[in-house]
């Protein structure tokens, strides 16, 4: 299927799917929290590709399965626009990459331990930050000072937390968050995901947050691939399977390390979980996805990044906590932070 035929299939999708549940332009906004433009250019037909959050947002507002959302991201993907590819060696991106740290004063975060255009590579990568399975209620949100006040979101809303974290509204998780990575193939090939592993040696330090939105709770255990971030070290930990309850709609849980016997396709998708924590610092970070088929790299892996993400577990005078009633839109009353991250050593 080619790029125009796939943009093509996949705003007809959306727009059938809009049509059968009578939905407005303005009750998609209001139900995906996107902008007027980006809902509206989605299903202009003249205008350009949608981006993957935009497409994510509204298959969740109009009420698709995961495995419907697969095939919409492989459509979206498949719906790439043409163009050429640059492919640098390791060496050459790391030195760019440090020349340009050393000029800004700062880490280069986005630095990219191999070379691929995400936007030409086969692999499709969905995440979903920074709650379990759409109902963990132990995960506690932060945002820093350039961001909104806890006013602008709705805590009564189960994903509020999903909004606060977004790319737009630049906030993280207090303590730990978690990430899921569905990944599969476009164009019927089948790929070898050879390793995943943070975009910097060390991750970027950031500012204490200006509040905390505090929760409690959890919806039991469920079924996972879990590896373990632990970005105060740094190190990621295969950890193997969590046992628990398989979500339904949920490909199998993969159970082969990464390498030749890890593959994904689009019919056989892979899912995991990334458990971030931090307990003595705030950090930005982002994940690599190294990757290979039919020997089409030539011996170099090719890459997807996947991030930012923000994860906060240092406090200042100045960060105000709140705890949310999730059954109304109150966020609580402003006091001192005096609560260590959930799963941190406790404040003496």
């Amino acid at each position: 299927m080619g790029s125009e035929e796939a943009l093509r299939a996949l705003r007809a999708r959306l727009a059938a799917r809009k049509e059968s549940r009578h939905l407005s332009i303005d009750a998609l906004i209001n139900s995906s929290r996107l902008s007027r433009t980006a809902v509206s250019s989605a299903f202009d037909v003249s205008g350009p590709r949608p981006a993957q959050e935009t497409v994510i947002g509204l298959a969740d507002a109009l009420g698709y399965t995961e495995s419907e959302k697969r095939e919409l991201l492989l459509l979206w993907g498949q719906a790439s626009p043409p163009g050429p590819r640059t492919r640098l060696h390791r060496t050459h991106v790391y030195a760019v990459a440090l020349l340009g740290a050393l000029a800004a004063g700062s880490l280069v975060f986005w630095l990219l331990s191999a070379t691929d255009d995400p936007e030409e590579g086969p692999l499709v990568v969905t995440a979903k930050w920074p709650t379990v399975k759409e109902c963990d209620g132990a995960t506690s949100v932060a945002m820093p000072d350039e961001g909104k006040a806890i006013t602008a979101f709705d805590p009564s809303q189960q994903d509020f937390r999903s909004v606060v974290t977004t790319p737009d509204n630049g906030g993280g998780t207090w303590g730990s968050g978690h990430l899921y990575l569905d990944m599969a193939a476009k164009d019927g090939k089948t790929l070898t995901i050879d390793e995943i592993h943070l975009s910097t040696r060390v991750p970027k330090r950031i500012s204490p947050p200006a509040w905390v939105a505090l929760t409690a709770g959890g919806c039991g255990g469920v079924q996972d691939r879990v590896f373990d971030l632990d970005l105060d070290k740094p190190s990621l930990v295969d950890k193997g399977i969590e046992e628990g309850e398989l979500a339904e709609d949920s490909p199998p849980v993969p159970t082969n390390p990464l390498g030749s016997s890890f593959t994904v396709s689009a019919k056989d998708p892979a899912v995991i979980r990334v458990d971030a924590s931090a307990c003595r610092g705030n950090y930005e970070w982002s994940l690599v996805i190294e990757y290979s088929y039919d020997g089409a790299n030539d011996g170099h892996p090719l890459t997807r990044t996947i991030g930012p993400f923000k994860t906060f577990s240092v406090a200042d005078q100045k960060t105000i906590a709140y705890t949310p009633n999730m059954r109304s839109k109150g966020a609580g009353s402003p006091t001192p932070i005096t609560d260590s991250p959930t799963g941190c050593p406790v404040k003496s």
